[in-house]
């Protein structure tokens, strides 16, 4: 519990500050004169007093209280501090937290979630920062590498089986699931002792931590409000991003040895310590339970079938492009004599403007537009990712840093439409038919790679592939809604948790 003591000067309007319940982090009830709790707040507890002192002319106000955000406790610590030490009570929005007030169950989950997606991310990560290495000590060349990271994806085929679980018996159950299983083949990939193997075990880990992630967003967006929404799932894509720096940060290992590519592999262990609080309070989201609560079990739900090829073409066109241009990068530094240290050092350099990118992209998101704000980031990131690999040096890096800058403060848009359009009867079926979609999207631009290596250079087969992503901007901006500031169920036109259904 942390405790903060603020001491203020005895005025008349500092008084009538100071008395008045909060209504901004959390809304406050008066327990007395002097003391208020929580009404609706994201604290796990939480206690305000005041004592004033008339000799001195001094008023000391002490809070103490818990945030409901689990590990990531020190992150939120000096800003929650300074934000419930001021004077200024009225609600606004931080750039670290939503304006609408956050109440304990979605505090809990949207954190919990976090700490799911930073295992999902470095996950996802591990073969495509690892190949170039595993290749060498398992005889993979350069021009089949492409290959069997297309050939990974084959195994997504098993979100069709597994998502539409989590229409049937919660998000929860299926994250934990999904989380644990995919730790354990990412763990037996250590293992490999060939192609096959790595190929086998690779697949159904890739197809477990796509389907998790993707899990993870839905749950997300059932939970949050409309003008947090994006938000929301940046949060997730941060923690995401946070839990794939960490394959950068030991890569440089790999060059230790013929075999130190395996280290990364086992590194998972240490994610399943921090499942624990995630297997103990993570909750159901709030519309999967309105859900079960009023409608029956075998009622289906309908869905924009427009929408759902609009999004089903751009998740196809996008990884096309980009999975390509980013799983393939090392390969490329590496054909520029770049060392582990310099790709770890190229990698991290490119990577945090991204950050700050993100979480601009996303107030922009929740505030004004996300249609015009995909479209823009989109054309903006492939250019210079295709510029990218045409250049050496300064420009290199330059461009680099400007492509993955766009195509990450995309994601969280591209990401949210994928759930954010369809209802919670079939929000997770339909988001595993996208994943199969998107994998194969990814896939097939890998192998068109791999197939164009053998007339052109890595840098034309990427400038080739450029015009997925051109194709894909002319399907948001003639087929994607504005979605900034609708609720889901205006969205869906379905009933929202505690309402009656509107059908």
């Amino acid at each position: 519990m942390t405790t903060v003591r603020t001491t203020h000067r005895l005025t008349e309007k500092t008084l009538a500050a100071i008395t008045t319940p909060r209504q901004d982090l959390l809304q406050e009830t008066a327990t007395s004169q002097t003391s208020w709790r929580q009404e609706v707040g994201p604290f796990a507890s939480y206690e305000r007093t005041v004592q004033i002192d008339e000799e001195h002319q001094s008023i000391e106000e002490t809070i103490r209280y818990t945030l409901a955000v689990h590990l990531w406790q020190p992150y939120f610590w000096l800003q929650m501090r300074r934000a419930l030490q001021t004077l200024d009570r009225q609600p606004r929005q931080r750039w670290w937290w939503p304006k609408e007030i956050v109440d304990t169950q979605t505090t809990r989950l949207i954190s919990l979630l976090a700490i799911v997606a930073f295992i999902s991310g470095y996950l996802g990560v591990v073969i495509g920062q690892t190949i170039a290495f595993a290749g060498k000590d398992l005889g993979i060349s350069e021009q089949e590498q492409p290959t069997l990271l297309a050939w990974l994806r084959v195994g997504i085929i098993l979100s069709i089986v597994v998502m539409p679980k989590a229409d049937k018996i919660g998000r929860r159950p299926l994250i934990l699931f999904l989380a644990f299983t995919s730790i354990a083949f990412t763990i037996v990939s250590g293992f490999a002792t060939s192609t096959l193997f790595l190929a086998v075990s690779q697949a159904t880990a890739r197809a477990l931590v796509t389907a998790l992630f993707t899990l993870v967003t839905v749950a997300t967006l059932e939970q949050v409000p409309a003008r947090w929404r994006t938000s929301a799932v940046t949060t997730m894509a941060l923690s995401a991003g946070l839990g794939a720096s960490l394959i950068v940060a030991i890569l440089p290992f790999a060059d230790d040895s013929a075999d130190a590519w395996r280290l990364p592999f086992f590194l998972p262990l240490l994610f399943i310590p921090l499942l624990w609080p995630v297997v103990k309070h993570l909750p159901e989201t709030k519309r999967f339970v309105s859900l079960e609560k009023q409608k029956p079990s075998g009622e289906d739900a309908t869905f924009n079938k427009k929408w759902f090829v609009a999004v089903a073409m751009t998740a196809f066109l996008l990884p096309f492009f980009f999975t390509p241009v980013s799983q393939l990068r090392n390969t490329f530094l590496d054909e520029q004599k770049y060392s582990a240290g310099d790709i770890t050092l190229f990698n991290i350099a490119i990577s945090l403007p991204a950050t700050i990118a993100v979480i601009i992209a996303a107030s922009i998101a929740d505030r004004k537009t996300r249609r015009k704000l995909a479209l823009l980031t989109i054309v903006l990131g492939a250019g210079f990712s295709a510029l990218s690999y045409q250049n050496a040096g300064t420009i290199l890096w330059l461009f680099a840093g400007v492509g993955v800058l766009f195509t990450s403060a995309a994601f969280p848009t591209l990401q949210g439409y994928k759930s954010e359009l369809f209802p919670t009867k079939v929000r997770s079926r339909l988001g595993g038919y996208l994943d199969v979609i998107s994998v194969a999207g990814s896939g097939l631009g890998l192998l068109t790679v791999s197939y164009l290596q053998n007339w052109f250079s890595l840098q034309t087969a990427i400038s080739l592939l450029v015009a997925a992503p051109a194709i894909g901007a002319v399907v948001i901006f003639a087929s994607f809604p504005e979605t900034t500031h609708k609720e889901l169920e205006e969205l869906t036109k379905e009933w929202s948790p505690g309402r009656e259904s509107n059908s």
